[in-house]
């Protein structure tokens, strides 16, 4: 198994306690409540500022998913995940009630900010951090590894399938200090799939636990090398999973459903 997508919740995974290496996930923080802009073209080339409105799951931070997430990984497992950079405290507090030890932040530094419109500095950031599971040798690849990771945004990078959707650089450098190779890595909340695709890409294996269906069909597609946004040949992804007894791992492989 070098990959899988569940459509699943982050808060009740149908995984096995202590089977996943590391999380690696980009939490849901509340981008969209109000307070963001974004910039969009109209037909005539002059421009309307639009608030920033990824969906009803995106109204505020998600909570009480670090337990489950705690719960599935090894002891001296890893997780790094992104969060409002305004959270951080809130976040880390969580984690450490769910048993996480934390370690320290990291950053993303976008070299293709999006422009400012409030008068005030062109945000170029987004914020993470780095905890460790209690009990266990905890992995980490380099001493000389910083904190700060620059690269641009997923808009002048290809295709953008998810509007919180990471570049897929920043994230093959979370999961090169998230597990060694050939380690499994679990994204609580897959959206479009960037970190199952840089897993795969540095010899890691992923799970994907994404509660929409089209964003299960979409990564899903997006692993196959389809073309995610017009291919309607798949419909969706089903998950089968099996437990290994001997190991308590998770073991399976992506069902794909022929669209109708």
């Amino acid at each position: 198994m070098t990959w899988l997508v569940i459509q699943g919740d982050a808060k009740a995974l149908p995984l096995a306690s202590g089977s996943v290496n590391a999380i690696v996930t980009d939490e849901p923080y509340g981008m969209s409540d109000g307070s963001k802009l974004k910039k969009l073209r109209n037909a005539d080339g002059s421009y309307d500022l639009k608030t920033f409105d990824a969906g009803a799951w995106d109204r505020g931070r998600v909570k009480d998913w670090m337990s489950e997430a705690y719960r599935v990984t090894i002891p001296g497992g890893s997780l790094l995940c992104f969060t409002d950079r305004r959270l951080i405290s809130e976040a880390v507090d969580d984690a450490e009630a769910a048993g996480w030890r934390f370690r320290d932040t990291f950053y993303w530094q976008k070299s293709n900010p999006a422009p400012s419109f409030r008068h005030s500095f062109r945000s170029s950031i987004e914020a993470g951090f780095y905890a460790t599971k209690q009990g266990g040798k905890r992995w980490w690849p380099d001493d000389q590894r910083m904190n700060v990771f620059s690269c641009p945004t997923t808009r002048t990078a290809g295709l953008q399938i998810h509007p919180t959707q990471k570049h897929l650089l920043v994230m093959r450098w979370l999961v090169q200090a998230a597990c060694p190779p050939g380690g499994l890595i679990l994204d609580c909340f897959g959206g479009s799939g960037t970190t199952a695709v840089a897993a795969i890409a540095e010899g890691r294996r992923c799970i994907l636990v994404e509660r929409d269906p089209e964003y299960c069909r979409a990564s899903s597609l997006r692993l196959q090398g389809g073309t995610v946004m017009d291919d309607r040949s798949v419909k969706m992804i089903q998950p089968r999973l099996n437990f290994d007894t001997t190991t308590d791992a998770v073991v399976g492989d992506p069902i794909v459903l022929p669209g109708e």
